[in-house]
């Protein structure tokens, strides 16, 4: 028990140490007790030993030994918050060096200014973070998220699907005759085509509808806790807006679109399976003449 004790006061007294050696707290307390104090145990001593007390030498000495602690003490501290210092020029050479806005100087003390510039890096970080994690998940001719962000959104979607047992429909439609378009307007033009499409798809879905540019003129939506035919409801609106939108260069009515739905309850499977089937309806309804939506069989259909 004893060996116990003995044991765990050393880890104490180990701990202790460390944190005292490693604080600048501890180190200010310490090169500020060691300098003021030092030069008036000096005093004091010297009075013991002359068995006197004369003034004349006491209160000079004592302020002297005073002043001289203080400017000890003063000194120190300057070399303790000297990594301090370094922190705070890096981060102002890391702003100068990125073009980013300086913070007007204050006179403030190192450990508040120091607070203060890592608050703002940290801050800038994030943006910049939450800017290429954007970008990184966003289609930059359409705006629309890419495929990347898609799978990793439909996952979540999915697996609320799977624990509510509620239906999730997975539509996937891309532009009738796309390369004509390219071939007989130019691609400027195909692009105004696909920006338009992407339009008329971001104003026919659910706000939290997942909706996501997949390939050259392929697009696709997840539908959450949809019936079948209100899926089907829904890209029949969007067809027709599609079909109806005025895109310069080109009559109304001149660019279409082939829809493939899959609704159904989520089992093991995820969106890669999902997208098959609806990609397989797709091929229907450009078989069956393009501009219409068809729906697969999936094998566990959401009711009407």
């Amino acid at each position: 028990m004893a060996g116990t004790r003995v044991a765990r006061a050393s880890i104490a007294f180990t701990k202790a140490r460390r944190y005292l050696a490693n604080s600048i707290v501890s180190n200010l307390f310490l090169v500020s007790f060691i300098a003021i104090h030092i030069p008036l145990l000096f005093v004091i001593s010297y009075t013991v030993v002359a068995n006197r007390i004369d003034l004349l030498v006491l209160i000079p000495g004592t302020l002297a030994s005073t002043v001289l602690g203080v400017a000890v003490s003063f000194y120190f501290s300057f070399r303790v918050l000297s990594p301090v210092r370094g922190v705070i020029k890096a981060v102002e050479e890391y702003r100068r060096a990125r073009g980013l806005k300086e913070e007007p100087r204050q006179r403030r003390d190192e450990m508040v200014e120091l607070s203060s510039s890592v608050e703002g890096l940290l801050s800038e970080v994030s943006h910049m973070l939450d800017h290429l994690e954007h970008k990184a998940n966003t289609d930059p001719l359409t705006g629309l998220r890419n495929r990347r962000w898609l799978f990793e959104q439909a996952a979540l979607v999915f697996d609320r699907a799977r624990r509510e047992t509620s239906s999730v429909a997975v539509a996937i439609f891309d532009i009738d005759h796309f390369k004509q378009f390219n071939d007989r307007y130019g691609h400027q033009a195909g692009d105004r085509v696909l920006f338009t499409v992407a339009e008329m798809a971001q104003m026919n879905v659910r706000t939290y509808d997942l909706l996501a540019r997949i390939g050259g003129e392929e697009f696709c939506i997840v539908m959450p806790n949809v019936t079948r035919q209100q899926a089907a409801h829904a890209m029949e609106r969007l067809r027709l807006a599609i079909e109806a939108a005025r895109i310069d260069d080109l009559d109304v009515g001149r660019v279409t679109a082939s829809f493939g739905l899959c609704v159904g309850f989520p089992g093991q499977e995820g969106l890669k399976t999902m997208l098959m089937e609806a990609d397989r309806a797709l091929y229907s309804s450009k078989a069956e003449g393009r501009n219409r939506v068809s729906i697969c069989a999936h094998r566990s259909q959401a009711m009407s």
